[in-house]
Parts: structure tokens; sequence; C-alpha cells
């Protein structure tokens, strides 16, 4: 009968030996075909396909949007947050304000606010990229009125 050291060793060779074996049928012993860092590129991935917006909030065409709202835009793919800036995500009547990425939703919270009773119209640029570096396929325009 084996010690409990010696079959705490066996255990642990077990452990090397499949990592290895993972590593070794990725065809690479560094791990760069076997994870994928969260938030990388993933250039490696073999992702070609362009983001696509998937809705806006307010939606297009809305109106009475309060003058405090927030607006967002929802992806069909995680975003390189890099990328959206208040250039590539921008809104006319000179508003401004904070971008801020969670994975495929870009969310703009203006500052100091919405214009009253006015048409805005947002502008999503292909100067927005997904991780892997694909930019949107041609621009999108959004339009909203406000509320007095």
């Amino acid at each position: 009968m084996r010690s409990t050291a010696a079959r705490g060793r066996i255990a642990t060779i077990a452990v090397l030996v499949a990592t290895v074996a993972a590593f070794t049928a990725c065809g690479t012993t560094s791990g760069d075909g076997f994870l994928t860092p969260i938030g990388s590129g993933g250039g490696s991935n073999g992702d070609t396909v362009a983001p696509t917006v998937v809705s806006t909030n307010p939606a297009n065409g809305a109106s009475s949007v309060p003058r405090n709202a927030t607006i967002s835009v929802t992806f069909s793919e995680n975003l390189d947050s890099a990328s959206v800036t208040n250039t590539a995500f921008s809104l006319d009547n000179g508003v401004t304000g904070t971008i801020v990425v969670n994975g495929a939703i870009a969310t703009l919270t203006p500052s100091p606010g919405l214009p009253a009773s006015s048409v805005v119209t947002g502008t999503l640029s292909t100067a927005i990229k997904d991780r892997a570096g694909n930019s949107l396929a041609a621009p999108v325009v959004f339009q909203f009125v406000t509320a007095p």
C-alpha cells in the first residue's frame, strides 16, 4: 500500500501530464492557442465578422425622451472599449458626455444633459471595433426627440 505522500506525488504528476497533453494538443507549449485572456483582441480565433447594431435606447424615432436619459447601443458582439470614443459614438446639438463600454453595450451619459424639445441624431462610426479588431461595416445613424 502506498503512503499518503506517495499518492499525493502521483496525483501531482497526473495533473502535470494532463496539462502538458492539453498544451501539446493545441500545438504550443506557451498556452497562446489554449487560453484567451479576458478582454483580449482574440485575433487568433479567426473572427472576421464585423459587429452590427442590435438596438439603441432610446429607440430610433422615439419621442419625449427625458433630458436626463442615458443613450445606450447594444452591439452583436463585445467591443474594443478603446475604439468607442466621443468621436466614434457622437450626438449632435453639441451633446457630449462620458461613454462606458460593458461587453457589447456602449452607454453615453450626456453632460450636462440633452437639449429640450430637440431632435437629436446619434452617429456610430466605423471607428468602433469588436475585440478582434473588426470595424462596423458602415456608419449607423439614429434619431430621437427630447422632452420639453
